[in-house]
């Protein structure tokens, strides 16, 4: 019954690639290696983490590949529902073009329709679920079989999705094992309630949000060689059930039960179609795996993972029992054989036993996630189980039998005692009260209201608390607890503190972590899905240069120097607006060739000035069609160390040089200053929404650095704010409509270094000296009177200003020590500027 998909692989262009390339044969010398980085692509969740989605067979979906697109068009004067959907109990249906039952008015289409409403609406009622309350949905897409490359002599084929955490964008698992149980996208939301998605993808989808993403699919072959039987009143040899037809509802009842759960992940090798090196990632069914001689399958190591984490094959079964006599390698058939050998059969045990199927080759799809009818209790082959491997060509079996309404709830499911209708003949009263099933539902966190809900800087305690409060308990909250929270991005994070419901959490890397826990019920002992928070940890600066409102703008400070590229957050105080690969930091302490100074993968580029060691660099590329405005930028952005005044003069300055690879294309920088936050999905691009009047957005009037590959060329922006107080974003880089001198020229890449903002008043204060040991300011903070004290000379004069550049007080004077009355000033940050006979020095000094 089950049917297999070719497996298909996202492929995206590089224009970058084959540049960088030529670079490393030209400069191997040098260099020794290299690495590419990450293709540009538009990412919905940070960083890429959970981009990628994954069906039972290890298929590879981008999110964008599954998301529920919502206009439809006609066809012949009917509608063709590619997107509208059907409400069916906890489901929503959208149905492909091609899929067979998206033309409204086509007799054959509507009455294929209607079935699958109602086996979807059945399976609604049989399960217990919160969806019942919230309203929430599980999408359901009905695929073309065509598209999804179902062979003509297949009947149908259906899956889940599954999504976990890949760490795309140049971010490593550090060799982190972190495979485990893993829950598909239907348990998830069956089980909490909300959208699996929540907390996830970008825009945020909040708890109580409706998704916009597939759970599940199905597809059944209408085109093909397979008869279908679509009248219910035809159910066995006593009503003329047509000889070789597969029954339409008995097969959607088996395909769905497949994408609920019952399905192994386990592939010939013991490996999962998951394998996430290091990590499996195995279902709730394959812990109930076992050899025919009671061996499990997989196991774990419980002190170190509980009962979610870390499982692998068990390499304590002696010889090939997932392929008993195959004499082929790899040991695979691709097909059904339909063959068993009872005395070897493996089986499924939990609340009961059932021999699984387990023909001589491995069959993906069919193997282990089937039950084997002839070695169960004298029955006919195919003739009793609802997921036998094959379905009978006799009758409809349109109900799951007792042992597999028990797997159902073995795995998680809470389940009424009967299912179906009379009325369809598809009704079974299984003569026992509803199973309780899992009552536990993780729910992703680590957002609120679209921004970090846990933040803070590099090496401090960060509080998590309140992770429970979205989970699904049903109804007892006060038993719910977690364990096992990890880092999966630093494996060297400190976890303390941990209470029931919250722990401190401290790492000195930089970036977007990603944690995991399991929300577990002290009463019961049941675990719910594998759950995951982010926590944004700042890359802190110890130092500011006064007047420059840029922290490290000259990017020297670093809290570990790089080791590949898309490393920026490595560079205190300085980040990629964008969910995805970042501009590159280059440092001469990084031992890594590719990003050292002065030669790396780019270039051989000394630092501007003589002594310092450390600069950015940064892709701008055009015509990348999946991108916003066709063009792919590594712009810079950094938070500045206080806002803009209104209405006040500034100078923004930086310098920038061309790789040495890259001299065939430039473009006219651009800068932008907002008082938002921005964390982009558009490939570095600012939308042109977020540029409105009241913010400062500059083009340079020039093409930059179009002849020279070593020489730094300065750009100098001058501007006056307006009235917006607020303004403390700063963003560098190709940000909106940029122009190139080519543009359908090849990729330009920049290096950059030294960004200062001074206002233009204090240009002149910027250049004199504020690390004059001889020269003291006390109390620092002060509230009304402060001392500025020159030890080795008389001070001749004094001038005191604030940070828009305005002069406050001057006064001249003759004598080492100076008292100043401050009590008038508001609270803030301040520059006294001391001329004496050694020299003229600045210091800074702060009104409490």
């Amino acid at each position: 019954m089950e049917n297999y998909l070719d497996k298909e692989k996202s492929i995206h262009s590089n224009f970058h690639k084959l540049y960088k390339f030529i670079y490393i044969v030209l400069f191997i010398s040098c260099l020794g290696f290299a690495q590419d980085k990450k293709a540009s692509e538009i990412y919905h969740t940070p960083n890429g983490i959970f981009d990628q989605v994954f069906d039972n067979e290890g298929r590879i979906l981008k999110l964008s590949e599954i998301e529920i697109i919502k206009p439809h068009s006609t066809e012949n004067g009917k509608t063709i529902l590619n997107a509208q959907s059907f409400t069916s109990g906890i489901f929503e249906l959208y149905f492909e073009n091609g899929s067979g039952m998206e033309i409204v008015g086509n007799a054959v289409h509507d009455q294929r329709r209607s079935i699958i409403l109602q086996a979807f609406l059945d399976i609604s009622d049989f399960i217990n679920t919160p969806l019942k309350n919230t309203g929430n949905k599980v999408k359901f897409w009905i695929r073309n079989p065509t598209t999804v490359g179902l062979s003509s002599n297949k009947g149908s084929s259906a899956s889940a999705f599954y999504s976990f955490p890949t760490f795309s964008a140049g971010i490593s698992n550090q060799n982190i094992d972190f495979g485990g149980i893993l829950d598909n996208e239907i348990w998830k939301t069956i089980h909490a309630g909300v959208d699996s998605y929540s907390n996830t993808v970008l825009p945020i989808i909040n708890t109580n949000s409706v998704g916009e993403f597939y759970h599940g699919w199905a597809c059944f072959n209408f085109t093909g060689t397979v008869n279908w039987n679509l009248d219910y009143n035809k159910y066995n040899t006593a009503t003329a059930y047509p000889a070789n037809y597969l029954d339409f509802y008995s097969t959607i009842i088996h395909e769905v039960t497949h994408a609920l759960g019952v399905n192994s992940l386990m592939r010939y090798n013991g490996n999962s179609s998951f394998f996430n090196n290091p990590g499996n990632y195995f279902t709730r069914y394959d812990k109930n795996l076992k050899t025919s001689s009671d061996v499990s399958l997989i196991i774990n190591s419980p002190a170190i993972g509980g009962q979610m984490y870390g499982f692998n094959y068990n390499l304590a079964i002696p010889g090939p029992v997932l392929f008993p006599s195959c004499n082929v390698f790899p040991p695979e058939f691709n097909g059904n054989s339909g063959s068993f050998n009872c005395s070897s059969s493996m089986k499924y045990v939990g609340n009961v036993t059932v021999p699984v199927y387990n023909p001589p080759c491995f069959e993906n799809g069919g193997s282990l996630s089937h039950f084997e009818d002839a070695c169960y209790n004298g029955n006919s082959n195919d003739q009793y189980f609802m997921m036998s491997d094959r379905a009978s060509s006799f009758f409809a079996k349109r109900t799951l039998t007792s042992e597999e309404r028990q797997v159902l709830c073995d795995i998680g499911y809470s389940l009424q005692g009967t299912f179906g209708s009379t009325s369809n003949f598809t009704y079974k009263n299984y003569g026992v009260a509803s199973c309780g099933g899992i009552s536990i539902g993780g729910v992703n966190d680590g957002f609120l209201n679209g921004v970090y809900t846990y933040q803070g800087n590099g090496g401090t305690n960060i509080s998590i608390d309140g992770i429970l409060s979205n989970d699904y308990t049903s109804g007892s909250s006060s038993n719910l607890s977690f364990e096992f929270v990890q880092d999966l991005y630093d494996p060297d994070a400190i976890i303390s503190g941990i209470t029931p419901t919250s722990f401190t959490f401290k790492s000195y890397v930089p970036g977007v972590h990603l944690l995991r826990y399991v929300p577990f019920d002290n009463i019961t002992g049941q675990r719910g899905n594998i759950t995951y928070i982010y926590v944004n940890v700042f890359n802190h600066c110890t130092s500011v240069t006064q007047p420059n409102l840029v922290r490290n703008g000259d990017f020297e400070e670093h809290s570990y120097a790089p080791s590949y590229t898309s490393q920026l957050y490595k560079s205190c105080g300085w980040q990629s607006p964008s969910y995805f690969p970042s501009p590159d930091y280059f440092n001469s302490d990084s031992t890594y060739p590719q990003v050292s100074i002065p030669s790396n993968v780019f270039g051989n580029q000394a630092d501007k000035i003589s002594g310092n060691q450390a600069y950015v660099g940064m892709f701008i590329s055009s015509n990348r069609p999946a991108l916003l405005q066709n063009v792919y930028s590594e712009s810079l952005k950094t938070e500045l160390t206080s806002s803009l005044l209104p209405n006040t003069k500034y100078q923004l300055s930086f310098d920038v040089s061309k790789a040495d690879n890259y001299l065939l294309n430039g473009i006219k920088f651009q800068v932008f200053i907002t008082d938002a936050n921005l964390e982009l999905t558009t490939g570095g691009i600012i939308p042109t929404s977020n540029i409105t009047s009241d913010k400062v957005f500059l083009t340079n009037p020039t093409f930059s650095s179009s002849t020279s590959a070593t020489e730094w060329e300065t750009i100098t922006f001058t501007f006056t704010t307006g009235s917006n107080p607020n303004l403390k974003y700063l963003y560098i880089g190709g940000l909106n409509n940029v122009q190139f001198q080519n543009s359908n020229g090849p990729d330009a890449y920049y290096f950059l270094d030294n960004v200062s903002l001074i206002p233009a008043s204090l240009l002149g204060l910027s250049a004199l000296n504020f690390e004059n040991d001889d020269i003291e300011v006390f109390p620092n903070p002060a509230h009304s009177i402060i001392t500025v004290k020159n030890s080795n000379s008389n001070i001749k004069s004094i001038e005191l200003y604030d940070m828009a550049g305005r002069v406050l007080k001057a006064e001249k004077v003759n004598k080492k020590d100076v008292q100043l009355d401050v009590s008038n000033y508001q609270v803030g940050t301040y520059l006294i500027k001391v001329i004496t006979n050694n020299g003229d020095a600045v210091k800074k000094f702060i009104k409490n």
